[in-house]
């Protein structure tokens, strides 16, 4: 019988070492997690039984209790699976015994003394092969050298270990009593983490215009390596392989230099011949798969990712090649279990995780999508897909100051990138550092960006906000249509122009543009929103509807698509009831974005439901990370003093606009034309005329233009009103654009 006291020790052990021992049943059963899950389930009550009647005994708990895991495990698949299992299983089944194990230790540190002697070009060949057991051709693909030249390495690598090792019997040294777990630590502390079987790297981010539908679009890509005369390098590439057909290596190169330059039809047909006379090259299917998909060939795809699952042996690798097959298959709920299989596996692979978390990214899941982005910069902080991408999530979610960090992040390893550059300059801009030597900054960066992406969208997207920041809305306007005129088939640069004149009430200009672009590409999430909003504005309710019906069908999960249903219908039909279902949902869809709780907020007030409103608000405030997204803080407070003014608490109004109005000081300082305008609002509630005029000026001096310059002017020259009056007034506040 346990005793209370020693059940209690045993379930705290257990749970400190159920992770790792879960891994184990894992990698034992083939990655199967229902079999693995059983195995650990009767590991566990083995244990229990065990553990009290031999716990003297054992002088290592930890790798008593891995032992016993793993032989239940070997016991399951025998049972289960009729397999017929070699001398290592057999061996591996073999009780430990403290003895050989100390002897089987102290030849293990000795190899691994005698490998780091080893030359450079034996010595991985070595590791991958006496000590971890891969085979010839798994070595010829980690190493990128034929099955031919691993043998030879590892024979001569292995003859060269025999005479240093004299000491212990036979030509390799047998491990049985030893742990693969224990080797596994022994290679990352002796020798670094070995490389994994699947792991994309790349050392410069760069952009490509790519022609799709008749339309430029402009997509980031990532490189090996940077080639400053890419014209020049290629010609050269193309002399090369004229002369030796036969190669494949420099065809990697031309075919990296015709992906950046856009031309990825000539960069498929490259990576198709490479294939073709290397098809041990597991990156290279990689990137020729993920092309065929980003092109719209998810069939070819498909095939591409089956072939490379036959090259591979660790089920990491076959997880994730299984993953992304599906996905070609439109599977998305399938494809997203592979990958996250695969991660268990390999819970540091940034590969992997960056493919997690791109997928839930293009399903506008921010939340997960931020997670996963995150734990990649956790292991590798300078990896670029993850610095690029991680930005637009972390900005949905208002984390303004994180994203902001990651921009600076990725200038700082790599200076001259033309996205990062925009980005930065559009937070210039937002900050109002137009004027002075902030000004004067902003400006270099401005010249800088020109330089590096002169036909990039984004450079004549900062120079025109640059200039509304200033008051130059028409030089502003004109930069834009110069860029539209210079280049009529860009697709985001019509997408930037269209918005900016929304914004400057040319709403029929606006309405044109963007409905071409609706046209183009009916599935993209970004341009639907935004279309909705224009023909929201100019009342254009044909193509309104066909909008939210395109966004119901392609994105029926998206939280952004569900608050625009939700916006539409409480503003355009005054259905509180049916907005707020479809705030709800998005809440259900994605409980991490204060956004989201600000407009369910708004829509139970004007409900009058005070209390729910008041969960809600609490709900989005505890989504605000500390020290970051003082807009919603602001929007959040201000709110929740007007729920208290509608119940005629008037001491609780007073506490939430005093904090209101210090969150919105505190706003000021890093957007002050958005902080000086909550402050005047809220003045303005608070009865006080003077202060309120005074901040809408100083927010007038940041934002002269259009939209919140105009919405300052408008209150400017409105009598006070303590109330909103009418349904549609109140109804308004909930389309007020965050600026």
């Amino acid at each position: 019988m346990i005793e209370k006291n020693e059940d209690i020790k045993f379930w705290e052990f257990w749970e400190s070492h159920s992770g790792g021992l879960y891994k184990i049943c894992l990698r034992t059963m083939g990655g199967n997690d229902m079999a693995a899950e059983d195995a650990l389930s009767e590991a566990m009550m083995r244990a229990r039984e065990k553990m009290v009647t031999v716990i003297q005994d054992i002088e290592n708990p930890k790798a008593w209790l891995s032992r016993l895991t793993k032989n239940i495990c070997i016991d399951l698949l025998r049972k289960d699976r009729n397999i017929e299992f070699g001398d290592a299983a057999l061996d591996a089944y073999e009780p430990a015994v403290p003895e050989e194990r100390l002897e089987c230790r102290e030849a293990f540190q000795s190899l691994l003394t005698a490998i780091q002697q080893l030359s450079p070009h034996l010595k991985e060949a070595a590791m991958l092969r006496i000590l971890t057991r891969k085979t010839y051709r798994d070595i010829a693909n980690r190493l990128h050298i034929s099955c031919a030249n691993a043998r030879k390495r590892a024979q001569t690598a292995r003859a060269i270990l025999r005479d240093k090792l004299r000491t212990f019997s036979g030509d390799t040294l047998c491990f049985r009593q030893l742990e693969w777990d224990e080797i596994g630590q022994f290679l990352e502390t002796e020798t670094g983490p070995q490389k994994p079987e699947i792991d994309m790297r790349f050392a410069y981010p760069d952009i490509a215009n790519l022609m799709l539908e008749g339309l430029v679009r402009t997509v980031p890509v990532f490189l090996k390596r940077q080639s400053p005369r890419q014209s020049t390098r290629e010609q050269t590439l193309l002399d090369y392989i004229a002369r030796h057909p036969g190669g494949w290596k420099k065809r990697i190169e031309l075919a990296e230099i015709l992906y950046s330059q856009g031309e990825w039809n000539k960069s498929i047909r490259q990576l198709e011949m490479v294939i073709q006379k290397n098809p041990h090259s597991i990156d290279t299917f990689l990137t020729l798969g993920q092309l065929l998909k980003d092109t719209g060939r998810c069939r070819q795809a498909a095939s591409v990712y089956r072939k490379a699952s036959s090259y591979v042996h660790n089920q990491s690798s076959k997880r994730y090649l299984n993953g992304m097959r599906e996905l070609c298959h439109s599977n998305r709920r399938e494809g997203i279990r592979e990958l996250n299989t695969a991660v268990k596996l390999e819970p540091k692979n940034t590969t992997f995780l960056n493919a997690l978390a791109l997928i839930h990214l293009e399903g506008d899941f921010t939340h997960q999508a931020a997670e996963f982005f995150e734990r990649v910069l956790a292991v590798d902080s300078k990896n670029l897909v993850a610095l690029t991408h991680i930005y637009e999530p972390l900005l949905a979610m208002g984390c303004m100051n994180k994203a902001e960090k990651a921009v600076d992040r990725l200038l700082y390893l790599c200076p001259g990138n033309a996205p990062a550059l925009h980005r930065k300059i559009l937070h210039a801009c937002l900050k109002g550092y137009v004027c002075g030597e902030a000004g004067q900054h902003t400006r270099k960066l401005l010249k800088k960006l020109k330089r590096a992406a002169p036909t990039f969208h984004g450079t004549s997207e900062a120079r025109a906000a640059y200039y509304f920041a200033r008051g130059d809305q028409r030089k502003a306007l004109g930069v834009l249509e110069d860029f539209c005129r210079a280049y009529p088939r860009c697709y985001d640069g019509l997408y930037n122009y269209s918005v900016w004149l929304f914004r400057c009430g040319n709403l029929d200009a606006a309405a044109r543009i963007i409905a071409r672009l609706v046209t183009v590409d009916e599935k993209n999430l970004r341009t639907l929103l935004t279309a909705g909003e224009i023909f929201g504005a100019a009342e254009d309710f044909k193509r309104l509807h066909r909008v939210t019906e395109a966004i119901e069908r392609y994105h029926p999960d998206s939280w952004r698509g569900s608050c625009f249903r939700g916006l539409q219908l409480a503003t355009r039909y005054y259905d509180l009831e049916a907005a707020e279902h479809y705030f709800h949902r998005a809440a259900g869809l994605q409980p991490a974005i204060p956004e989201i709780y600000v407009h369910l907020a708004i829509c139970q007030m004007l409900l009058q439901k005070y209390s729910t409103a008041l969960h809600s608000l609490k709900s989005g405030r505890s989504c605000i990370p500390d020290g970051d997204c003082q807009t919603r803080s602001t929007e959040i407070a201000f709110l929740t003093a007007e729920i208290f003014r509608r119940m005629d608490k008037r001491d609780h109004e007073h506490h939430w606009l005093t904090k209101a109005l210090a969150q919105a000081g505190l706003l000021a300082k890093g957007q002050p034309a958005v902080g000086y305008y909550w402050q005047g609002i809220i003045l303005r509630k608070m009865d006080d005329a003077t202060a309120c005029g005074e901040m809408f000026r100083l927010a007038l001096r940041f934002a002269p233009c259009f939209p919140l310059g105009n919405e300052i002017k408008e209150i400017s020259a409105q009598n006070r009103k303590t109330t909103l009056k009418s349904k549609n007034s109140q109804t308004r506040v909930m389309i007020r654009p965050t600026v």
